[in-house]
């Protein structure tokens, strides 16, 4: 067998057990992208209609947002967050954890008012569906690039009259293009701020 036909035969065993609850540890791993998402559905639906708890670990933000409903992330061996994943997703508690649950723009305090999206009191997350850029000659960037990957875009943005740079992540699409030279960041006005904090650092 393959090593993708022995991750599938490894997660149908671990069904066909009957188990109270099954611990599966990068289940698909090896299984071709093109049979993935139907292959975690059949595990998670299955587990579910059998009332079986599924535990498992993936590096894949893409499957823990489909699928967990609690999640506890780690790094280096510890525990830096847990709790409900769409919570933790819309108001993570660090760069670290926000990054581990997908494409993230984090703004330290220190950093949001020079960049228009806040008052300097607290750190900003904003996902990739929270973000456009509006052409506003008064704005706080500048377009220097940007470039598609799939449904999302990187484009890099200065501060005009300063060394400042970053990339943002945020949709594609023909409903949000791109506009080149001045911009402002703009986000929903219910965007979460996060207090900073001392938090260990990790990658």
């Amino acid at each position: 067998l393959s090593n993708g036909e022995r991750s599938r035969l490894a997660a149908a065993r671990g069904l066909a057990a009957g188990a109270t609850v099954l611990v599966a540890d990068e289940p698909f791993v090896h299984v071709d992208p093109l049979r993935l998402d139907n292959d975690w559905d059949t595990l998670v639906n299955d587990s579910r209609n059998r009332g079986t708890s599924l535990i498992f670990s993936t590096h894949s933000p893409r499957q823990v947002l489909r699928h967990a409903d609690q999640v506890v992330v780690l790094s280096h061996g510890r525990v830096v967050a847990d709790g409900d994943v769409v919570d933790l997703y819309r108001s993570p508690p660090s760069r670290e954890v926000a990054s581990s649950l997908g494409p993230a723009n984090w703004f330290p305090a220190t950093e949001t008012s020079a960049w228009g999206i806040g008052n300097g009191d607290v750190d900003i997350c904003l996902r990739p569906e929270q973000i456009e850029l509006i052409a506003d000659p008064n704005g706080t960037a500048i377009v220097v690039d940007s470039k598609t990957i799939g449904p999302l875009r990187e484009t890099r943005l200065t501060r005009p009259g300063t060394d400042d740079s970053r990339t943002l992540t945020h949709l594609s699409g023909p409903a949000q293009p791109v506009p080149t030279g001045t911009v402002r960041i703009t986000a929903p006005d219910n965007h979460t701020g996060i207090k900073p904090a001392d938090e260990p650092t990790g990658s």
